[in-house]
């Protein structure tokens, strides 16, 4: 059962309303679920939102010759909704100087866009067919049949359907195939991470795309990696003669005008009101993940249908908040009990809130000392980091669930949360306490 789940259509108006109210209150329980949708990628460009300048880098690798990209960030910050969203702009064919909201694109003529996902048990051999599944070349075939002696016709067949026992997958031969495709195109490679390094050649991979970017501007066949990684590295490795031919696109946390612009729009979509506090509190919870922004939307504009109202209040949020902790994955609530349970009074719960809401870098690290002052804050009393240094290293082991990760030595230790939803999660359960 998904989320989607838990919400029935009520058949029967309410006496107070309108025929054509509750026809408009039916049509938004139906519409609802396919615009906040936590469960899935977004694949409707009229409701995606932000992620501006990664637009345009990723766009940008099609004017530079032999150049080819990376986009990396951590689990849940809309990586695949954002190459689904790519896919529809570039099959869309910009013209010159093109703006795709209010981002400048410069591309000249259509784009072939082809879009693979990787899984765990994919060759580079196995990687290459399935890009070769959706290349579609066109061939020349005599027409058969009396009458037609001499006559050919054209015939649109997949590159895949052309493979025999006796095709090379050397990486020079792949290589050499890919620089024959006519037009422009621009092959994305999504979740590379779950390629693993005893199955698939990173070194194979390396050599192709070097063949490929080697060829200059002979070369129409532009590459875009996406994976879950802190960096590059951790995705591809350590070759260097990948990195040298890709562009690095780090796509962190969404800013909070970006998660706002997500409940915006699709609130407009909705016909449906929202207060400024309320939307800045889910805003508050979500940390800079649409996951949660498109979660919290979906249970609270369903509560506030279900009680036929185009308005959504602050008791609807609240209900979003339960449904959402109650929804939450079964790793979360584990990690999180194991670290907070004890016989006796502790300060677990309040170190862990402190941590959700204290100031992290770009990549969602933190020091002891930035989480001092939210945790006085949550206690009510000062507190110095010697008193609670013991609670964050505690936090990285498993009998506390295994919450943080640290890293660096005494002195100048960093923490992060090891699964980064988990920083939303615990906003959640402290919800009305910061």
């Amino acid at each position: 059962m998904t989320e989607n789940d838990d919400f029935e259509i009520e058949t029967e108006p309410d006496v107070e309303a309108t025929d054509e109210f509750q026809k408009k209150i039916t049509l938004r329980k139906t519409e609802v679920k396919k615009i906040f949708t936590p469960s899935r990628p977004v694949t409707d460009q009229n409701i995606f939102s932000g992620r501006k300048e990664q637009l345009k880098e990723c766009c940008s690798i099609l004017e530079t010759p032999g150049l080819h990209g990376i986009l990396y960030g951590e689990r849940g910050v809309g990586k695949t909704s954002f190459a689904n969203i790519i896919s529809i702009f570039l099959k869309a064919g910009f013209v010159v100087d093109g703006k795709v909201d209010d981002v400048n694109i410069s591309l000249v003529g259509d784009v072939n866009v082809i879009k693979v996902e990787c899984s765990s048990s994919d060759t580079f051999e196995t990687l290459i067919k399935s890009i070769y599944s959706q290349v579609t070349i066109t061939t020349i075939k005599e027409k058969i049949g009396f009458g037609h002696e001499g006559e050919v016709e054209q015939q649109e067949i997949t590159l895949a359907s052309t493979l025999t026992d006796k095709t090379s997958f050397l990486p020079s031969h792949v290589a050499m195939v890919f620089r024959q495709l006519p037009g422009k195109n621009f092959v994305i490679i999504d979740e590379f991470d779950r390629l693993r390094a005893d199955t698939f050649s990173l070194a194979n991979f390396a050599d192709f795309l070097k063949v490929l970017s080697d060829v200059g501007e002979a070369s129409n066949v532009h590459f875009l990696i996406i994976g879950v990684g802190e960096s590059v590295s951790s995705i591809i490795g350590e070759h260097a003669s990948i990195e040298r031919n890709l562009t690095q696109v780090h796509m962190s946390t969404m800013a909070e005008g970006e998660i706002t612009n997500i409940i915006k729009k699709g609130l407009k979509k909705l016909e449906m009101t929202m207060g400024t506090d309320i939307v800045d509190n889910v805003v508050s919870i979500c940390c800079g993940y649409p996951h949660y922004a498109h979660l919290l939307c979906l249970y609270a504009c369903m509560n506030a249908l279900n009680d036929n109202r185009l308005s959504v209040s602050l008791a609807d949020l609240n209900f979003a908040i339960s449904k959402s902790i109650e929804k939450a994955s079964d790793g979360l609530k584990r990690s999180y009990r194991s670290a907070t349970i004890t016989n006796k009074q502790n300060i677990y719960p309040e170190v862990l809130l402190a941590c959700s809401i204290c100031s992290s870098d770009e990549y969602g690290t933190f020091q002891p000392k930035d989480v001092e002052g939210p945790l006085a804050r949550l206690l009510k009393r000062p507190i110095a980091v010697p008193n609670f240094g013991a609670h964050l290293r505690n936090l990285c082991k498993e009998e506390r669930g295994n919450i943080l990760v640290q890293d660096g030595s005494k002195g100048r230790r960093r923490y992060q949360f090891r699964n980064p939803l988990m920083r939303a999660f615990i906003r959640l359960k402290g919800q009305g306490r910061f």
